[in-house]
């Protein structure tokens, strides 16, 4: 996704700057080339308290009042809480003053600030979404354009999460979701107008549509999503694992992995072990083991597919814009929001089979089967849909281009 965008900026500024957050920079310059680094170092200072307040106050109740005063501070006067942060900064190394004067001068000297694609704006993600929030929000408040591009919303229940949408999201300027059927309703019921919201499909589309093959493949594109979001369980796996052995035999198909996650933390485990644990009876040949470590070698080999099984969002992704349907395996509110509001932008070729559900195992054989019969009908209206999506979202990067320049012309 993010690819996607910077080429798309770039298509309209050639010769802009474009800063981009990350912790690891080597990997941006590997698959974004021509962009710089910003370690989030100092925007984790800007969000920050001015004062460790329960330390110094006993009273617990008082102290979360000055902390919630703090972050008013920061949100509706910033210039004064810049003010104060710097004579806060200067009881620490000059290493710290100079992180927090990179963000603050990002910010200050950009002409657009956005944030690009994902699926962070939920429960899930509390908080790398209220960082998120912040970023675009202070940026908003000093009168910069601001966008948020190929997002998905929800699920979000979060009492402090939804106050800070609602703090923030109205005043974005371009809001452009990958899917509407959740989305469109949450970004409404925080106040944001329907104006501001452009439905675009996933920026990723455009990535997987151009690298799409002639043909169909003749294998089964496996990927498994092991993490404290996805909710997915031992006993599903080996459900799962029994009905997709019972597949291959019935259609003569082999398995290649598709897998998205490439690292691993607390959170989740990578999805190549995920995927080889699923497997891990299988005696057929998973491919020619190249590593799959870049977004366009998992395209190319989704490609080679006739049918994706995946617990990922964007293996998903990857092979309805290649024309080839997906099953999307949902067992939390997460992956089930994702995978029907990805079924409904496509329309067909994109069925969700839930791992709670008690008809799982039919469900799913039965869907790999008539999935698998219909792929060659299928996939014209499938690439049709990945490009009428590509449209949309060139619709709105035309529209964000615009803001931007009227934004310049009154400078």
């Amino acid at each position: 996704m993010l690819q996607v965008a910077i080429a798309r900026l770039k298509s309209f500024w050639p010769d802009a700057d474009i800063h981009v957050f990350t912790t690891n920079a080597k990997r941006l310059s590997t698959h974004c080339p021509g962009t710089e680094a910003i370690l989030p170092n100092g925007r984790k200072l800007w969000l920050s308290p001015l004062f460790d307040y329960h330390s110094k106050i006993s009273n617990r109740n008082v102290a979360e009042v000055c902390l919630q005063l703090d972050s008013k501070l920061r949100d509706y006067a910033p210039s004064v809480f810049k003010l104060l942060f710097r004579k806060k900064l200067k009881r620490y190394s000059s290493e710290y003053a100079d992180s927090f004067k990179v963000f603050i001068d990002a910010i200050h000297n950009a002409d657009l600030v956005v944030a690009s694609g994902g699926g962070y704006f939920n429960d899930s993600f509390i908080d790398h979404a209220a960082s998120v929030l912040d970023t675009v929000g202070f940026a908003s408040k000093l009168g910069k354009p601001t966008a948020l591009l190929g997002q998905g919303f929800g699920p979000l229940h979060d009492p402090q999460l939804i106050e800070k949408h609602k703090q923030v999201l109205p005043n974005i300027d371009l809001i452009g979701v990958r899917e509407k059927r959740s989305s469109v309703p949450l970004l409404k019921g925080v106040g944001v107008n329907q104006s501001q919201i452009h439905v675009t499909g996933d920026d990723a589309i455009e990535l997987a549509y151009t690298a799409r093959l002639k043909e169909l493949g003749n294998s089964i594109g496996v990927n498994l999503r092991v993490a404290n979001y996805s909710c997915v369980n031992e006993s599903a796996i080996q459900v799962l694992r029994h009905t997709l052995y019972e597949a291959a035999d019935l259609l003569g198909a082999s398995f290649l992995p598709a897998p998205i996650c490439l690292s691993s933390h607390s959170a989740e485990i990578s999805d190549n072990v995920a995927i080889k644990n699923l497997l891990k009876d299988y005696s057929g040949d998973l491919g020619s083991g190249e590593a799959i470590d870049t977004p366009l070698k998992t395209i190319q080999q989704i490609g080679q597919c006739r049918l994706v099984i995946t617990g990922s969002y964007h293996a998903g992704v990857f092979a309805l814009s290649q024309g080839i349907p997906v099953i999307g395996l949902a067992m939390s509110e997460y992956y089930k929001e994702k995978f029907f509001g990805l079924a409904d932008q496509f329309g067909i070729g994109c069925e969700v089979v839930c791992l709670d559900d008690h008809q799982f195992e039919d469900k799913l054989l039965n869907s790999i089967k008539s999935l698998w019969a219909e792929a060659e009908l299928l996939r014209p209206k499938l690439l049709e849909s990945a490009q009428l999506q590509i449209q949309s979202g060139q619709v709105a990067y035309k529209k964000l281009y615009d803001l931007v320049s009227s934004y310049r012309s009154r400078k």
